[in-house]
């Protein structure tokens, strides 16, 4: 069986980075779609237990 394509160390290490870079541009988004999401639950909850 195959484990596929090796990689250097730099290579590893440069992947790695740029995936962290990523998710530190990602993260204020998902931040703000948990928010809505979570605001809209708590909408809907409310009005489903006619407190509005």
């Amino acid at each position: 069986m195959s484990r596929g394509k090796k990689h250097t160390a730099e290579q590893i290490i440069s992947k790695l980075r740029e995936a962290s870079e990523r998710i530190g541009e990602a993260e204020p988004r998902l931040k703000r779609l948990l928010a809505d999401a979570e605001l809209d639950k708590s909408i809907l909850k409310e009005a489903a237990s006619g407190n509005f």
